[in-house]
């Protein structure tokens, strides 16, 4: 295939092709190894350690640059499609009748040959791969795919980078050492299974999520049992996923009671219990808080110290009543108090059905107090249905 595609006026292209045939049929990138007589490990070109990467000059330098990014591609494939071998040996066969020859110069853009194939038989499904593998040699046709490519951000492709600046690079598969990272152990480096979505980042930290201690400030702040609330409400907690590719770490803080977060709807607790909290619980309730929930929940209903997993009107009047001086609850946490509902005042309350239509299967009831009561910050309404 070499001699044929160099008779013809493409004697880079020939030589990729001839190197890629050899890769996909001993399954070795290496070109060459074993035409020493008395000598089957030396060989002539390997792209994974030399130079492969556009822009080229020499049809050998050019040939190793097709021929290893077809490697690369086929190596990322395997990981997510077990008729790999089949689909890289189809998508080099038919790519070289797609191939536009230039006798002069060797066109990156080859890999719209592969892509349009995958395109045309595969309906896309390797264009992550193909493109991860094409574009760690500089080669064009594609978005660069984010961090699998130059994942120390320097500027200069990996595979480049290690063959050419230097970088470390110990086991040779063209990753930067500084860089590398298998946190599940699963042979296949994190950052390119994130940019692929086969593992989850929640936290948008660039950190797989499976291996970190947290990725919500729930995590830091439910340790035993795992139920969504708080086991201590005189800690604020925060899962901290700011540092990019770094694993999150769990914050905690000691705060006073009700202490739910600062002024003006910002996070983190101020030392204060006083309006802002009041209104990051009824912010919460509503569904407007940013916060995290487990923070804002203070307490329980009607006064009861514990909280009771849920963000509502009852931490708006943990947050008031401490505020006054007249919430029992402390921190750190003293005795729970043991009492039913005060009753502060009585008044009727008068119900209004709206008229149901046929075939109406919701009712509408709306519940007004009869009379002027003073200092009214909540009430609960219990409904029973009965009667079918």
């Amino acid at each position: 295939m070499e001699l044929v595609l160099d008779g013809v006026g493409a004697p880079k292209y020939g030589e990729g092709v001839g190197d890629v045939l050899s890769a996909l049929i001993l399954k070795n990138p290496r070109s060459g190894q074993g035409r020493f007589l008395d000598d089957c490990t030396s060989y002539v070109r390997d792209p994974r350690t030399m130079p492969a990467c556009i822009p080229c000059s020499t049809n050998y330098q050019c040939g190793m640059v097709l021929s290893g990014s077809v490697w690369d591609a086929w190596k990322k494939m395997e990981a997510s499609d077990p008729s790999a071998d089949d689909v890289i040996a189809n998508l080099a066969i038919n790519a070289i009748l797609l191939h536009e020859l230039d006798a002069f110069s060797f066109t990156p853009e080859a890999t719209l040959d592969y892509l349009t194939l995958d395109s045309q038989v595969y309906g896309a499904v390797h264009h992550f791969d193909i493109c991860c593998g094409f574009s760690m040699h500089n080669m064009v046709g594609c978005a660069k795919v984010a961090n699998c490519d130059d994942l120390d951000g320097n500027g200069i492709m990996d595979l480049c980078d290690t063959a050419w600046a230097g970088s470390a690079d110990a086991n040779a598969n063209g990753i930067p050492d500084s860089c590398e990272r298998d946190c599940n152990e699963d042979d296949i480096d994190d950052t390119c299974q994130l940019a692929n979505h086969t593992l989850e980042d929640l936290n948008v930290n660039g950190y797989p999520d499976d291996c970190e201690p947290c990725v919500t400030a729930a995590e830091c702040c439910d340790i035993d049992p795992a139920d969504g609330i708080r086991d201590d409400n005189c800690i604020w907690c925060e899962c901290n996923a700011t540092t990019p590719q770094t694993a999150a770490t769990c914050t905690q803080i000691a705060i006073s009671f009700a202490d739910m977060g600062g002024a003006f709807g910002a996070c983190p607790p101020d030392t204060f219990c006083n309006v802002h909290d009041r209104n990051h619980a009824l912010d919460c309730f509503s569904g407007t808080n940013p916060c995290d929930t487990v923070n804002i929940d203070a307490g329980g209903a009607f006064g009861a110290c514990p909280p009771d997993g849920f963000c509502n009107i009852h931490d708006a009047n943990h947050a008031l009543s401490c505020f006054a001086g007249t919430n029992p609850c402390t921190c750190p946490p003293g005795p729970s108090p043991e009492f039913d509902p005060v009753t502060v005042g009585d008044t009727p309350l008068v119900a209004v059905v709206a008229p149901m239509s046929a075939g109406d299967n919701t009712v509408d009831v709306r519940v007004f107090t009869g009379g002027a009561m003073s200092d009214l910050r909540s009430y609960q309404l219990d409904v029973v249905i009965s009667g079918g």
